[in-house]
């Protein structure tokens, strides 16, 4: 991957957390809770692997701004 398009998917994972991120905070609905968070875990395990860091929890701790997931 070139340095271009490696830059191209951190900027593709970060638009993908902060869509999951504000959708958690609408979302009113169990299934959409559970797909944004499914979408969290796709971009932590790919954060992960693009900068060569354990995946854990990459993406979901990482935080939009101070107020943004709302858990039922």
């Amino acid at each position: 991957m070139t340095d271009d398009s490696a830059d191209e998917f951190l900027a593709l994972l970060d638009e993908l957390r902060i869509m999951a991120k504000v959708g958690l905070r609408y979302a009113d609905d169990p299934y959409d809770t559970e797909r944004y968070e499914r979408i969290l875990e796709l971009v932590s395990e790919w954060y992960g692997r693009s900068v060569d860091m354990p995946t854990g929890r990459f993406g979901i701790d990482l935080p939009m701004n101070s107020d943004t997931s709302r858990r039922k």
